[in-house]
């Protein structure tokens, strides 16, 4: 199986004769103000969530990096496990990668060079570190990353299991 990305689409194709395993189309819900509304009451609206960096492949997931947040999906069905937003929604959580770094810790980069940690089988948070700003997407290496953070180079490893 390969798996292809277009936009909010992620589609697997089998090798075998190219059919379509499965695809999926993320999506998220927001709270967006109600049109002529001095109040502030909101509605619920659905936007797409546009694929922001390189898809992560373990062995029985694939981490996909958005423009709103970070969606765990089923390598087998494509149906979403999880999504670790942080800003809730905010313009500002532009993830540019999301790695396995071991048996049960996912590392998370956004756009302003925050790095979250979060539980492969959850995608709940348990740790955060800053990189100080906007750094290029993180590139895997063992049970470490490489940053490129300005013009700095940085292996970072040592990170928390969440256990």
């Amino acid at each position: 199986t390969i798996y292809g990305t277009s936009r909010n689409r992620i589609e697997a194709i089998s090798l075998s004769d190219g059919s379509t395993e499965w695809h999926n189309e993320l999506e998220v819900t927001k709270d967006v103000r109600k049109p002529g509304s001095d109040t502030g009451e909101t509605t619920q609206k659905q936007y797409k969530a546009s694929i922001n960096g390189p898809l992560d492949i373990t062995p029985n997931r694939l981490l996909v990096p958005t423009l709103n947040g970070v969606f765990c999906v089923a390598l087998e069905t494509g149906s979403v496990m999880w999504r670790f937003d942080p800003k809730d929604n905010q313009p500002t959580s532009r993830f540019r990668s999301a790695n396995l770094i071991d048996d049960r810790t996912t590392v998370a980069l956004d756009s302003d060079g925050t790095i979250y940690c979060t539980d492969i089988e959850t995608g709940t948070p348990f740790s955060t570190y800053s990189l100080g700003g906007e750094a290029m997407p993180l590139v895997p290496f063992g049970n470490s990353v490489i940053a490129v953070s300005g013009n700095e180079v940085l292996r970072l490893d040592n990170f928390p299991n969440g256990e």
